[in-house]
């Protein structure tokens, strides 16, 4: 059943029923991300001086999510059991710009009336956004990604015919110059100028957004921030019901951008100033065990892309892997379970040693959110190949921040790579105004960006739009490998080369797209001519939602002499 009308239809409960997936969520209902609750936090040492109604006040506000078997009633008992502890059914409940990482048993939360029906039981974090200030131009990574040399070889409309939507903290500038296009009336004269952005909230303008648009789609007035698809058209929507919106506008927009996570393991609050630890005590009380976890929000985002397949969804990383304390031990909060009377966080204080973000061989398994995700584009950040227009590197060199792979459940992410080091771009202080900002915010929206071009370049070759699934093999076949051979959790496969996908798309040098289905223990045989060292081949699919995947894909190439590749693992393959 499609989410977004469930929602509209239900005057009585917000019951999300996924096609092909194992659970219900019913949500709790008073997240006001960016906002605080009062809570009552209690120290684990003796020494509780720090605890001043301030800090109570300051605390991010944490919810629940309780997960129900698919196909399963909520019967009256549970229903009464969750309104008890603050849970609404209003069809306005917003369940979707939370991230719910952790997972808990159901009697810890004390349903225990009806825990024979529920599933698992979910905290729900706040997300938000860490970004590192430095200094180039989006010029830069347009020409890390060979974007310059795709538009003189293709000579493509830049993103004119494309329409794509940015789901940030807040609203974009849409009245920026960087967006703006005059128009002449029909006698010669100037006219109202019209916006390539359509502002879809009422929320206010936000720096980070703004930037990330221009990224996307500023269209150089100030040539260094020229984004990389200079006439695209975007919506811009808050991350407030972020899914909700998605799938409201999925048959629509070619492209999602996605910049932002939620609050994993350690990160530091300014406004409390000090630190806050995210894990899950009774998980672990030294790591974050939500890295790389599929969680019921990434389900809901694989429904969404699994049921309108032209819509490709492109995640940032995110940017935890340097985060922990200069030293330890630490003062610092943490959340000791769910008050079983309230629905809220038991928010404490400790001095308890935990493991830094990126303790595991450098970073690896620091993804979570909707990078997680399995029919997103993931994309992590490099460092700057480019510095003021002049080449200053060839290697590809992973960030010290980007976060790396690979899931828990052992796919490679991210998928693939773009410049995140330091982007100047847009700023929403003024129309005219321009700001630098790093991150793999940075990296995701050039990638969306460079992704909208191709998009627009398969159109005009193909006759009609790409899947998803073709338009992220393009790009992953296009890609420039990094570090070891082949795929790896660091860097995907590899660095977006606009310029190689765009020759993908044109298949003037033998290149091949095939679409097409196949049924499980089927064999589909195509024949093409070529030597061994000249094949390459990319697979990719959208998944169904859920946390299983199919384990092998068995892929045969063979010449007439022999046969030369077999049984590769789906995890070569599947990202």
């Amino acid at each position: 059943m499609n989410i977004i009308n469930m929602l509209l239809r239900s005057k009585k409960r917000s019951v999300i029923h996924l096609v092909n997936a194992f659970f219900i969520a019913i949500c709790f209902p008073s997240i006001i991300l960016g906002e605080s609750q009062v809570v009552t936090p209690v120290d684990t040492q003796e020494n509780n001086s720090e605890l001043t109604q301030t800090s109570h006040k300051l605390l991010p506000e944490v919810g629940v999510r309780v997960i129900i078997p698919e196909k399963k009633k909520v019967s009256d008992r549970l229903e009464k059991a969750l309104l008890r502890r603050a849970f609404s059914f209003d069809s306005n409940t917003n369940f979707s710009r939370a991230f719910s990482l952790d997972t808990f048993n159901p009697s810890s939360f004390s349903v225990a009336e009806a825990a024979d029906e529920v599933e698992l039981i979910e905290i729900i974090r706040p997300q938000g956004i860490h970004l590192v200030n430095q200094t180039p131009f989006n010029r830069d990574a347009r020409l890390t990604h060979k974007v310059p040399q795709f538009e003189a070889t293709f000579h493509n409309g830049q993103g004119a015919s494309i329409l794509a939507a940015i789901f940030d903290g807040g609203a974009v500038r849409n009245t920026h110059q960087e967006f703006r296009v005059d128009m002449l009336s029909p006698d010669g004269n100037s006219a109202s100028p019209i916006y390539r952005v359509d502002k879809r909230t009422s929320s206010p303008y936000s720096n980070h957004a703004t930037h990330v648009a221009g990224t996307m789609a500023a269209q150089g007035v100030r040539d260094a921030a020229r984004g990389m698809a200079r006439k695209l058209r975007l919506l811009s929507f808050d991350w407030k019901d972020d899914l909700v919106n998605l799938e409201a506008v999925a048959d629509h927009i070619t492209v999602s951008n996605h910049s932002y996570g939620p609050f994993t393991g350690w990160s530091h609050n300014e406004e409390l100033g000090g630190w806050i630890w995210w894990g899950n005590i009774s998980h672990s009380d030294k790591e974050d065990s939500t890295f790389g976890k599929y969680t019921s929000d990434n389900a809901m985002l694989d429904n969404i892309l699994y049921t309108h397949p032209e819509l490709l969804t492109v995640v940032a990383a995110g940017n935890d892997r340097i985060d922990a304390p200069i030293s330890q031990p630490e003062r610092h909060y943490f959340i000791d379970g769910i008050n079983p009377l309230t629905g809220q966080a038991n928010w404490k204080i400790s001095s308890d040693i935990r493991n830094a973000d990126g303790f595991d061989q450098g970073g690896l398994d620091t993804i979570s959110g909707l990078g997680v995700s399995k029919n997103v584009l993931c994309v992590g950040a490099i460092n700057d190949q480019f510095r003021n227009g002049v080449q200053i590197s060839e290697t590809i060199k992973s960030t010290s921040f980007s976060n790396w792979g690979p899931t828990d459940d052992g796919r490679i992410k991210p998928d693939v790579v773009a410049n995140g080091d330091t982007l100047l771009s847009l700023s929403s202080e003024d129309d005219d105004v321009y700001t630098e900002i790093s991150g793999t915010s940075m990296a995701s929206p050039t990638a969306a960006g460079i992704a909208a071009l191709l998009a627009e370049f398969f159109i005009t070759k193909q006759g009609r739009a790409p899947t998803s699934a073709e338009l992220k093999g393009i790009i992953i076949h296009g890609a420039v490998d990094g570090g070891i051979p082949g795929p790896d959790p660091i860097f995907g496969w590899g660095a977006i080369n606009a310029l190689a996908s765009g020759r993908i798309i044109a298949g003037n040098q033998g290149e091949i797209i095939l679409s097409d289905t196949v049924e499980v223990g089927a064999v589909k045989e195509y024949s093409f001519a070529g030597t061994p060292k000249d094949v390459r081949v990319t697979l990719t699919w959208t998944d169904l939602p859920g946390c299983q995947v199919l384990k092998y894909v068995d892929t045969k190439i063979v010449t007439t002499s022999h046969q030369f590749s077999q049984n590769k693992s789906l995890q070569a393959f599947h990202s």
